[in-house]
């Protein structure tokens, strides 16, 4: 909120506090205002303490001049945000020259999500634009990563039983399309590896839960035979799966219900702000303060009670709604006193829905419908009478038809 130059006459520049809301002495003194949204920044001068000090995250401290409580849920449970499996996004050995590799040559070099067809893999019919498809539901790998379960196991491929040994590359896919587009006789960039052990020989090597970050494209694996001789690997799978063993497999990232931070964006920060915002008594210069006068929010004297439900990626799409939406959003807010509580966000509306078996373009009316998250709310409202819960009707920015008769837009 500082001034980003001196200006001469900054001295003199006055902004009319005013306003017919204010004007009648309804400044939200006395009111703690909830917000649920993306986290916000509270070291931003509309919302934070002077002298400066972070805000209570535990229990609410009803003594402070804006913030009173910062509320997050780290349980990816509690946010249906825990991995998920990708069913494409895997891979599976079959025993037999397919999978044998000789000295020093790539066993296995591919990409996901996939660029072509592959009945073996389970992929979907056609080819998959990687550019797109990384970015699709479930899979979000360009903001949020992805998770990885592999278990690869190296035996000898004649018929006599010698020692052999592996090495498994996990790469984001720009790295792996440049290490494609280069020499397959030696190794990836040690350096590039996503995965911490890439350099380590083993007959059999494995990762639960690998913990992947994002990738824009989604991710390649290499897996390469470090052997003395030239003798042939076979190459088996050694994860267990519902429909028999895997090689590896993809699933979403695992997603906290919330950080202490908000998004690239700001999202959250500006919600409050315009709910709640204002200069803390003494804060600043006299110019400063007469040029954040304008930017206060209209409730200026009420506190805020949030809950952070972003999950740390930038982007506006990146909330993780609580299950329970009453219990861990409202009730909280609810029992430190609020009254008012902001759901600054709507029904999030992805443009192509995939599944295991395919990917479908999203109807038109996804968003129109009566959702249990709703139905919570109103049930709550309905049990606290005294409680306003103000929701987002939409997020369009602009309507595709003429409203139908009868509607409230």
């Amino acid at each position: 909120c500082s001034l980003s130059q001196v200006m001469g006459t900054v001295a003199t520049l006055t902004v009319p506090e005013a306003n017919p809301i204010w004007d009648r002495g309804i400044t939200g003194a006395g009111q703690i205002i909830g917000i649920a949204d993306t986290g916000v920044d509270y070291t931003n001068c509309l919302l934070a303490e002077n002298p400066y000090s972070p805000p209570p995250f535990g229990t609410p401290v009803a003594s402070r001049r804006k913030l009173v409580a910062y509320r997050t849920t780290v349980d990816c449970a509690q946010c249906d945000g825990c991995p998920k499996i990708i069913p494409w996004d895997r891979m599976r050995f079959s025993i037999g020259a397919g999978s044998q590799v000789g000295e020093g040559q790539p066993a296995v070099y591919r990409s996901w999500p996939h660029s072509c067809i592959s009945a073996a893999h389970n992929l979907p019919t056609g080819c998959a634009d990687a550019d797109r498809d990384a970015r699709l539901e479930p899979r979000r790998y360009d903001a949020f990563g992805a998770t990885l379960d592999l278990d690869v196991v190296s035996r000898s491929a004649g018929a006599f039983e010698y020692q052999t040994f592996i090495r498994v590359f996990v790469l984001n896919r720009d790295d792996y399309d440049a290490y494609l587009a280069g020499s397959l006789g030696s190794d990836p960039d040690a350096s590039l590896c996503l995965n911490p052990t890439c350099t380590t020989r083993s007959q059999r090597i494995v990762y639960q839960g690998l913990s992947l970050p994002p990738s824009r494209r989604g991710y390649g694996v290499v897996v390469r035979t470090a052997m003395d001789s030239g003798l042939l690997v076979q190459l088996a799978n050694g994860l267990a799966a519902s429909d028999g063993l895997l090689a590896w497999q993809f699933s979403t990232a695992s997603v906290p219900c919330g950080d202490t931070q908000d998004d690239a964006r700001g999202h959250g920060t500006l919600v409050a702000s315009v709910a709640a915002g204002s200069l803390a008594a003494g804060a600043g210069t006299e110019g400063e303060r007469a040029f954040t006068g304008g930017y206060e929010g209209v409730a200026k004297d009420a506190k805020l009670f949030v809950t952070d439900m972003s999950a740390g990626a930038s982007g506006a799409d990146n909330l993780s709604i609580p299950l329970d939406i009453a219990g861990s959003v409202l009730d909280p807010a609810y029992q430190a006193g609020a009254r008012v509580h902001s759901n600054s966000w709507s029904c999030y509306f992805p443009q192509i829905l995939c599944d295991g078996v395919k990917c479908a373009y999203t109807p038109p009316d996804w968003c129109n419908k009566y959702s249990s998250q709703a139905a919570a709310i109103d049930r709550y409202v309905f049990e606290h009478p005294d409680l306003v819960v103000l929701v987002a009707a939409g997020d369009a920015q602009a309507w595709a038809a003429a409203p139908a008769s009868g509607s409230i837009r």
